[in-house]
């Protein structure tokens, strides 16, 4: 994560549904950051409140943010495909995607953690682990040593990543999900609620049960 300076204070929420409002109270602890509000897609809920804060814009206005020095914007958006999509887009706008790390998170000092990443409360992300770009490490998860958590996948609140596991890029671990050590999980997985993942899986796949079995594919 960059440094924040007095330059880079202003932040967009990106999203107004219920990842927002674990956003809004996530960046209230952090001193260096001013959030603005959030953006939703449509006009409609402009003035909602969401937490702390209220909708202010919709996602085809953000880019006037920019002339206000608003360049900071953080993802609230759950669905991995969509977040994946907004990343590339803001960042062409002229965007900076923000990372933002709960402060009762446990992060070890040699974690590797790409831009956009959210760590939320209570997450332990364990030594030599890699976090792709605007990966979400939810409420309680955990994430043992050297696994790898593809950009844009989503660990789900309670799950649990033993060591050197690998989840593919917008791959979904659903929650309380349970992934044994050294197992592959491919790209553009859902792994269902609860489940316990034994075996590797391959790309596009959905998969539930104990243990795991695929049940359909994407």
């Amino acid at each position: 994560m960059a440094p924040l300076t007095s330059k880079q204070k202003k932040v967009v929420v990106v999203g107004a549904g219920g990842h927002a409002r674990v956003l809004v109270s996530l960046l209230g602890l952090i001193p260096e950051v001013e959030l603005i509000g959030v953006a939703d897609r449509n006009s409609s809920t402009i003035g909602e409140i969401i937490g702390s804060s209220k909708v202010v814009t919709t996602f085809e206005e953000l880019p006037a943010l920019l002339e206000q020095g608003v360049t900071w914007a953080v993802l609230a958006i759950g669905n991995n495909q969509e977040r994946s999509e907004l990343f590339t887009k803001l960042k062409s706008q002229g965007f900076s995607i923000l990372t933002a790390i709960h402060p009762s998170a446990i992060v070890e000092t040699d974690v590797q953690i790409g831009e956009g990443v959210v760590i939320c409360a209570g997450a332990i992300v364990c030594a030599g682990v890699v976090v792709g770009p605007a990966a979400i490490i939810n409420t309680g998860a955990i994430v043992d040593h050297e696994t790898f958590v593809g950009g844009f996948a989503h660990v789900c609140p309670g799950s649990c990543l033993a060591g050197r596991v690998l989840v593919g890029e917008r791959t979904l671990i659903g929650v309380g999900s349970r992934v044994i050590d050294k197992i592959r999980i491919g790209r553009d997985c859902v792994i269902g609620a609860g489940s316990v993942v034994v075996e590797d899986m391959p790309d596009r796949v959905v998969a539930f049960g104990v243990p795991a079995k695929v049940r359909s594919h994407v």
